[in-house]
């Protein structure tokens, strides 16, 4: 409809392969509709020179990922000609994954980046003291473990009276540099930084700026030439405290690659900014390359904003419809699934510790793979009870295994309940029971595990092969190229060569399946067989609902679980599936409702900040109607749970019985999950609105300053352009210079400079220079003194012995500040910190009493501000303006004198500005009766005023009379 209409559409996805693929896909329908389609890739053409992109956004539907598209806004914006420009009008954008792009991606900056400067030894600097600090915090850590150990439930009394000493003891034992200052100080920890993992932050404390100082040796971070040393410092602990190797990022081919978090996919050619990318390489010991300084930037929600419309799909923007209202007026309506979701969600399973948990996660995919079940007792022993009916009703229908395997199945009940807690033998004869009683359905389940980090997938691999030589797949930032055939196989099955001929479900282990963008497609076999519609059916039932071949045609997947044609009444007497398999509907409805026996099994490892990418993972399971199943697998190790789990919720478990090796699965843990989850979605939110917030001034001046840009590579309307910004700056300068408070504004300019003293405007009233020089004399001391008190802090620790005291970066400070102190650093080591602080105050006070304050009478004058608006005039415009014609009237009086001379001087130099030109470039050396000179005058005049002059107008006459006649022309 949009391109029907002459607009142009972009339409929006997450990465080259979807843009590649979509585009490739949709074109043959789109051309039938008379629409051309083209797309863009990264890498490809990326400066528009070669004509590609300029081509593929000529056309009416063009694809590409967000960030290619904010690219080459931004480059077009720094072209000098309009000609070169690619991207055209931004009329309508269709945004694929739509979260994922304006929710996740939204406080990624779009960065241009020009060289900054070339010196990067300062990284190296800050990469070995903050590995110093690191090795003492780890020292500090270690000696407070011995104290708290020591200690045990007998603290010492005077720490007992501190109301956060038991808190800051836990939150200590989860990890000591989660510590605030305060609890730091309540338990008598020595904490040199604290670290804000949400935030991905590190901040040095008093303690911890004392130590890198002495370390270091160069005096204080803040003062003179050090003050970049805390922003360095701070940057080298994130990248070695917070920022993980195979998680935020892989080395590779000796370069640092970003993993996004959302997706794991490697973002080649993006870089963090503000020097955390070079900390990061001097971390890792590989080349840190030059620092860059932004040549253009915008965030992709600003960018998208600038759209006349904009729409979106994803399958998981439920959570997020408060935001995509508030920031982008996006109104989320909810689609109804195709056919039913017929998948188990089951609760969340959480493990004391990060070691058991994996343990587990291999249990399970062991026992997935082979017979579709969990080695779960518990879930073993519910499906057994809901089984029981169906097989007594199979009994009374005279099945003739039926008494013996409601005799086992009682047998396993009986175990169950006379167990304890992992009895492996109970627990394998519940598995056994389970195999004989649901016959074809326990054979092997695909499955995909969703990791939240490289690290994290690659040793579960290494778990799977040491524990049971389980053949997988490995999906994540290492192996991307990969990724097609990888997914393909998800979904499949196979034969195992030896043994037992039950089939084994593929496993596939992925980081962060959000965004793949891919479909699982599953192989025949791993939906049982009986649960697709037969290509017969009507053969074989006659009678069968023209309804029901509408809402599921031959072949599909027609699962009992949330079938919506289910009719308790008549036991589903109307459909194919009794008659194939006499345990359906009961079994569909009651047992695998419960625990899906087929279909692809998801199992998430950790769960993620936002509940959409866990919704995500979940997702690849149970589509179109195709059973299926997920779960959980967490630990009190995890990030999240370390971040938000409150206290009531450990206590809880604790009554429970949560020890090692335990599981706890319990709806109200998985609903507190939940809640943290989106108390850090909410969060998350409120920095990104606020992130807008912050943008929005510069987002004003971008779009002005841009769209100015673009009238003037246009051509378009420029006198009006120009004489509205020449009217605007002596708006201006007008009201600036004839200010009341003009002349205090410079003299305090005066003082910031000549005396380097901050004093505001509002504070210098007086008239009389006398008076005027005692209050700048007044002022300076006062600052001086704060300056005084600020700086012996930093240089003089009183509890330390004088021969610590850093004297020569005080002297030095002093000395540079007031020039004379009278004192050498011995003398200052001999003295005490209040004879010090007495020194330097004597100092100041001689300093400022000595300096000569006489330029600031010329400020008292009050013709002043017009003097100098008169002054500034004649300079910037080059006009005749005396500050008699403006001594008196308004100021918009003023502002019309000045706008009238201006235009006067502007309207002679539009004139002869051009003739002065073509005069000098044509003549040059030679004389007037130059042929080819007058021949190129003519020429000009011709073009430029529509003369029709010959050569003969201007023969035989002098350079200046030719000059007025081009003028009076």
């Amino acid at each position: 409809v949009k391109f029907l209409q002459g607009k142009k559409v972009h339409i929006v996805t997450v990465n080259d392969y979807l843009v590649k693929r979509d585009a490739e896909f949709a074109r043959p329908i789109f051309e039938l509709l008379g629409a051309t389609v083209g797309y863009i890739q990264a890498g490809e053409d990326p400066g528009g020179h070669e004509g590609l992109r300029a081509k593929a956004y000529a056309c009416d539907l063009t694809y590409g990922t967000n960030s290619e598209f904010g690219f080459d806004y931004l480059r077009d914006n720094m072209k000098t000609r309009w000609e070169d420009q690619v991207q055209g009008r931004l009329d309508y954008s269709i945004v694929d994954e739509v979260d994922s792009i304006l929710i996740d991606e939204a406080r990624t900056p779009l960065i241009i980046s020009g060289p900054a400067r070339d010196d990067v030894s300062r990284y190296k600097w800050a990469d070995s003291l903050a590995r110093s600090l690191v090795r003492k915090q780890g020292q500090c850590n270690a000696e407070t473990a011995r104290r708290l150990s020591e200690w045990g439930r007998n603290p010492p009394e005077y720490l007992l009276k501190n109301p956060k000493f038991d808190d800051a003891g836990k939150r200590f034992r989860v990890d000591p540099e989660m510590l605030t200052e305060d609890e730091a100080e309540a338990i008598e920890h020595r904490q040199l930084y604290v670290v804000q993992r949400d935030r991905k932050s590190v901040h040095l404390t008093h303690e911890g700026v004392a130590h890198a100082q002495e370390e270091a040796g160069i005096g204080s971070f803040y003062s003179g030439a050090n003050m970049e040393c805390p922003h360095l410092l701070e940057n080298s602990l994130r990248a070695h405290v917070v920022y993980e190797r195979d998680k935020e990022y892989v080395v590779q081919d000796r370069a640092i690659i970003i993993v996004d978090e959302f997706t794991g996919r490697l973002m080649y050619g993006r870089q963090w900014s503000d020097g955390l990318h070079q900390a990061v390489e001097a971390k890792e010991n590989v080349p840190v390359k030059e620092e860059t300084q932004t040549m253009a930037t915008i965030t992709i929600q600003n960018f998208l904003k600038l759209y006349e419309k904009i729409a979106g799909m994803t399958g998981t923007a439920m959570t997020e419809s408060e935001e995509f209202m508030k920031i982008y007026k996006l109104e989320v309506i909810a689609i109804p699934t195709n056919r039913p979701v017929n998948r188990n969600d089951h609760n969340d399973k959480i493990y004391r510790t990060f070691a058991n948990k994996y343990e587990m996660i291999v249990e399970e995919i062991h026992e997935m793979r082979r017979r579709g079940r969990p080695n779960d007792p518990f879930l073993l022993a519910e499906v057994f009870r809901r089984y029981r009916p169906i097989l007594q009703g199979r009994i009374q229908a005279g099945q003739p295994e039926g008494p013996a395997r409601l005799e086992r199945l009682d047998e396993a009940m009986r175990r169950f309940d006379a167990a304890e807690q992992g009895d492996e033998k109970t627990i394998a004869f519940m598995m056994e029971t389970y195999d004989e009683l649901m016959g074809e359905l326990a054979t092997g389940r695909p499955i995909l595990v969703g990791t939240t980090s490289v690290e994290n997938s690659e040793r579960l691999s290494t778990q799977l092969e040491r524990t049971y030589g389980i053949e997988h797949e490995v999906l994540n930032a290492k192996f991307h190229a990969r990724e097609a055939e990888i997914v393909a196989k998800a979904g499949w099955r196979q034969i195992p060569q030896r043994g037992d001929k039950t089939p084994l479900g593929n496993v596939t282990i992925a980081t962060n399946m959000a965004g793949r963008g891919t479909d699982i497609k599953l192989e025949a076999g791993v939906v049982y067989a009986k649960c697709k519609v037969p290509l017969d059916v009507l053969q074989t039932k006659p009678d069968y609902p023209a309804s029901s071949l509408a809402m599921f045609p031959l072949g599909s997947t027609k699962c009992c679980i949330h079938c919506e044609e289910y009719d308790p009444a008549t036991k589903c007497a109307h459909c194919y599936k009794p008659k194939l398999d006499p345990r359906f509907p009961d079994l569909g409805r009651k047992v695998c409702s419960l625990n899906a026996p087929c279909g692809l099994h998801i199992i998430g490892t950790e769960r993620h900040e936002a509940r959409r990418i866990d919704n995500q993972l979940r997702g690849r399971s149970g589509r179109q109607g195709d059973p299926g199943s997920s779960r959980f697998f967490l630990s009190l190790e995890d990030d999240l749970l370390k971040l938000f789990m409150p206290d009531w919720m450990l206590k809880m478990m604790e009554r429970l019985g949560f020890t090692e090796g335990v599981s706890l699965e319990d709806k109200r843990i998985s609903k507190g999950i939940e809640r943290a989850q989106k108390k850090v979605e909410e969060r998350n939110f409120s920095i990104r609105k606020h992130l807008l917030e912050w943008d929005e001034p510069m987002d004003y001046q971008r779009r002005s300053f841009y769209s100015e840009r673009q009238q003037i590579l246009e051509g378009k309307r420029l006198s009006e352009l120009i004489w509205r910004m020449l009217d605007e700056e002596i708006d201006t300068f007008v009201e600036d210079y004839l200010a009341g408070d003009y002349a205090a504004r410079r003299v305090s300019d005066w003082c910031r400079s000549g005396l380097d003293v901050t004093i505001v405007p509002s504070a210098l009233t007086e008239d009389e220079p006398h008076f005027l020089q005692q209050r700048i004399r007044e002022k300076a001391r006062e600052e001086a003194h704060d300056a005084i008190r600020t700086s012996l802090g930093e240089y003089i620790d009183e509890e330390a012995p004088p021969n610590e005291w850093d004297v020569g970066g005080l002297l030095k400070w002093a000395e540079r500040m007031f020039h004379h102190v009278g004192a050498t650093q011995n003398q200052l080591r001999k003295m005490q910190p209040a004879e010090i602080e007495e020194l330097l105050v004597e100092a100041a006070n001689r300093h400022y009493d000595e300096i000569d304050l006489s330029p600031v009478e010329a400020y008292l004058d009050p013709k002043y501000g017009r003097s100098a608006l008169a002054d500034w005039a004649r300079a910037k415009f080059s006009i005749d303006l005396k500050t008699d014609q403006i001594a008196e009237g308004s100021a918009d009086r003023v502002k019309e004198i000045i706008r009238q001379k201006v235009r006067s001087a502007y309207e002679w130099r539009e004139v002869h500005y051009p003739v002065e030109t073509i005069i000098t470039r044509s003549f040059n050396t030679a004389g007037a009766d130059n042929v080819f000179a007058l021949q190129q005058i003519v020429d000009w005049a011709n073009a430029k005023y529509r003369l029709g002059w010959g050569t003969d107008r201007l023969a035989g006459k002098s350079i200046d009379a030719i000059a007025q006649d081009l003028v009076n022309a």
